[in-house]
């Protein structure tokens, strides 16, 4: 059972978290550096085995996909680029909806993402718009080599 102190304590360290995410897209000018920033910080609360970014490339229709924070060394052979329509992450782009895959084996819409994910014993992802004030930029992936590590209860805060 959760005293009302360890809570409050809970809470506390996630927002101490968020404003050092807050911080670090302030401060470091490097795109690489960043992203080794925030996902050493994002681990501090949310559970993941990989971190990508995926932007949206209007010339192609395709997202290009960013891998921030991998378990293990990605394969030469991943495919970096896939279709607005081949992905969840197309879906998060269109709609700005947050989109969770509670178990990758039992997806089968998307049989490209199905087949990359099992390549890397990946069994659920959270995939989250990625937007400005100004635009939708493409989708921010959290991905979990245990099944349903995602919930919708998560949501309001990721």
């Amino acid at each position: 059972m959760t005293t009302g102190n360890n809570r409050a304590e809970c809470y506390l360290n996630v927002h101490r978290t968020l404003l050092a995410v807050s911080e670090a897209i302030a401060s470091y000018r490097d795109l690489a550096v960043l992203m080794n920033q925030l996902a050493d910080r994002l681990h501090q609360v949310v559970s993941f085995d990989y971190l990508a970014v995926m932007l949206f490339d209007p010339a192609n229709n395709t997202l290009n996909t960013y891998i921030l924070a991998p378990s293990e060394p990605v394969a030469p052979t991943f495919r970096r680029y896939v279709s607005v329509d081949d992905s969840p992450a197309g879906i998060v782009w269109t709609t700005q909806k947050p989109f969770i895959i509670p178990n990758v084996t039992e997806e089968t819409r998307w049989p490209d993402f199905t087949e990359r994910a099992q390549q890397y014993a990946i069994l659920s992802a959270c995939h989250l718009p990625l937007t400005t004030a100004h635009r939708r930029l493409g989708a921010l992936v959290f991905a979990c080599k245990k099944p349903a590590a995602y919930r919708d209860e998560e949501l309001p805060f990721l």
